[in-house]
C-alpha cells in the first residue's frame, strides 16, 4: 500500500466534506484542483509521446539553503533537463513594464517569469551540489484553449495551447539512450524531493471534530453498507467495493494524521463502524505491516 506525497490539494479535498471550509479555503482548493488538472493532462500527453528514454517526474517540491522551490513537470533528456511550469489561465492577459494584467479588468497577477527564473537559480545550484553536469532550458506551457496572451516577445520561454503538439514532437527529433547517469540523476531528485512545504498554510482541524465515514469518489456524500462485499452511495446511486474503499479511507487517515497510531480501533471509529472490528482487522493486516501483539498492535506502512 502506497501513501502518496504530502498534498495541500489532498488535504483540502479531504477535508471539505469532513468539516467547515471557508470560501477562502474551497476557492484554494479549487485553484489547486484546476492547477493538477492541467498538470495531468500535459502529464499524459508527454507520456504518450515521448520516447522513452526520457524520464519525467512530476510534481517536484526541492530545496536549497532552506529555499523551496516547485518544479510541475521535469524531463531529463541526453544533456538537458526541461523545467515546465504549467499554467492553466484562462482569459484574456497583457504584459506592460514587466507586469501582468488580466483584461478588462487590469487586475494584476504575478509574472510567472520571475518565478521562473527564481527556480531555475536554485534548480542550477541543487544539480551543482549533486555534481551533476545537465543544462537546464525551462518553459512555460499555457494550456487553457481560451488562453490569449498580449506583448509577449518571441524569444519568451512559452509554449502556447496550439504550440504544444509541436513542442512534445521537438523532443523527438534527437533520440538518444538513457544509461546509469540518467537513472543516477532520478534518484537524486527522488531523495531531495520533500513531502511537504515548510511554508503551507492549511486550515487547523482536529480528529474530534471531523465527520467520520467513507467519502463517496463521486458526490462526496458518505457511503453506506449495501452487501458484504460493497458500499453504496444513496445519494449518487454508485458503488464501490468494500476493500478498495476502506484502503482509500486509510490513506485519507494517514495523510491527515501522519503521527497517528494506526489501530483497528482508529479505523473502525474513523469509518464510523461501516462494518465489524474483525472486517477492519482483517483489511489492516491485508494492506499494512503489523506490529506488536494483542491489545499493543498498531500498524504501518509497508516498505
Amino acid at each position: 500500500m502506497k501513501v502518496g506525497n504530502f498534498s495541500s490539494l489532498q488535504v483540502l479535498s479531504y477535508l471539505e466534506p469532513r468539516m467547515n471550509l471557508s470560501n477562502s479555503e474551497r476557492n484554494k482548493r479549487q485553484n489547486l484542483y484546476k492547477g493538477f488538472d492541467g498538470e495531468q493532462a500535459v502529464y499524459n500527453r508527454l507520456i504518450q509521446q515521448l520516447p522513452p528514454s526520457y524520464h519525467i517526474l512530476t510534481d517536484l517540491l526541492l530545496s536549497h539553503n532552506t529555499s523551496e522551490f516547485q518544479i510541475d513537470l521535469l524531463l531529463i533528456g541526453e544533456n538537458t533537463i526541461f523545467p515546465l511550469e504549467v499554467k492553466n489561465y484562462e482569459g484574456d492577459f497583457i504584459i506592460q513594464n514587466d507586469n501582468w494584467y488580466a483584461v478588462p479588468s487590469q487586475n494584476e497577477i504575478r509574472n510567472p517569469l520571475h518565478q521562473l527564473k527564481r527556480m531555475e537559480i536554485l534548480l542550477r545550484k541543487l544539480l551543482k551540489k549533486g555534481n551533476f553536469n545537465f543544462s537546464i532550458k525551462p518553459y512555460i506551457l499555457f494550456i487553457h484553449p481560451e488562453f490569449q496572451l498580449y506583448q509577449a516577445l518571441p524569444d519568451f520561454p512559452f509554449v502556447f495551447p496550439t504550440q504544444i503538439n509541436r513542442f512534445i514532437r521537438s523532443f523527438t527529433s534527437s533520440p538518444f539512450q538513457s544509461n546509469s547517469h540518467h537513472n543516477r540523476l532520478v534518484t537524486f531528485f527522488e531523495n531531495q524531493r520533500l513531502s511537504r512545504s515548510a511554508h503551507e498554510r492549511l486550515p487547523k482541524y482536529a480528529y474530534e471534530k471531523l465527520k467520520k465515514g467513507v467519502v463517496c469518489q463521486e458526490c462526496s456524500h458518505f457511503l453506506e453498507v449495501l452487501n458484504k462485499k460493497y458500499l453504496v452511495c444513496h445519494n449518487c446511486q454508485s458503488t464501490e467495493p468494500l476493500e478498495i474503499a476502506i484502503k482509500r479511507n486509510i490513506v485519507e487517515f494517514i495523510t491527515l494524521f501522519p503521527n497517528e497510531k494506526i489501530t483497528t480501533n482508529v479505523i473502525h471509529d474513523w469509518c464510523n463502524g461501516i462494518h465489524s472490528k474483525r472486517v477492519i482487522r482483517r483489511l489492516l493486516k491485508l494492506f499494512l505491516q503489523p506490529v506488536g501483539v494483542n491489545n499493543h498492535r498498531y500498524y504501518v506502512v509497508k516498505q
